[in-house]
């Protein structure tokens, strides 16, 4: 998928250089080396690779969440790291959707209540994004379940409100770190699809980082984060 030079809201994601490393007992330990990664929209990528490779740190770096050492982040024309706290906090919540290892949701908001969290730092909840919340938890499996707490589900269906509630503001990137990791396979299979139905029909731009080989074959692209880098393994031509 091209873009074109004088259309930039076609601009997609676009990592160039990236240097990140962490002090450990003292010594300082590379995570990241020289990493650069271009993505437009519509573009669903898995990422792979060894667990502290630096998977997720990649993607709390795409979403302003953490900071680089060195190096360039540009998100639909957005420069992340030239951004104040405020204005990354309101690029997050008008441009991306972030799936968290763990759901992380209030335990004192019912199921939907919890999907609707993000509309709060925007426009409000309105009866356009409430039909969407519900039609969310309707592919997923979670019609019947809007009124529960958190308490009440089990954890697959926690994951599944989590990336309900990722979605809720229709992002132009989805960021899901590990969505399938302590699902069931049958449920790992749904949220799958949904990421990836998400991306085609809205051209969003995916990326999920995940030890699963068996998701990770479903996208059209595939990377492996080795010593620091991306190394794209598989990339389709093919309609997605």
């Amino acid at each position: 998928m091209t873009t074109s030079a004088d259309s930039p809201s076609r601009n997609g994601l676009v990592v160039s250089n990236l240097f990140k490393s962490y002090e450990s007992a003292g010594a300082s330990v590379s995570i990241l080396r020289d990493l650069s990664l271009q993505l437009n929209p519509g573009d669903a990528a898995s990422i792979v690779g060894p667990s502290g490779c630096g998977k997720s740190t990649l993607l709390y770096l795409i979403s302003g969440l953490d900071r680089p050492d060195a190096g360039q982040i540009s998100l639909f024309n957005h420069d992340i790291l030239a951004a104040s706290e405020i204005e990354q906090a309101s690029i997050r919540n008008k441009l991306l959707g972030f799936i968290f290892q763990d759901h992380n949701l209030m335990p004192h908001l019912n199921v939907i209540e919890n999907v609707l969290l993000p509309c709060l730092a925007g426009k409000g909840v309105n009866t356009q994004n409430r039909q969407l919340a519900q039609q969310l938890l309707d592919r997923v499996g979670l019609a019947d379940r809007i009124e529960a707490l958190p308490a009440q589900l089990s954890g697959g269906e926690r994951q599944r409100v989590a990336v309900c509630r990722a979605l809720i503001n229709q992002p132009q990137l989805v960021l899901a770190d590990e969505p399938t990791g302590n699902l069931d396979p049958e449920t790992a299979d749904v949220i799958g699809n949904l990421l990836l139905e998400i991306s085609q029909e809205q051209q969003t731009t995916l990326i999920c980082v995940t030890h699963s080989l068996e998701l990770a074959a479903r996208f059209p692209i595939t990377f492996e984060l080795q010593q620091g880098q991306l190394v794209n393994t598989k990339q389709s031509t093919a309609a997605h």
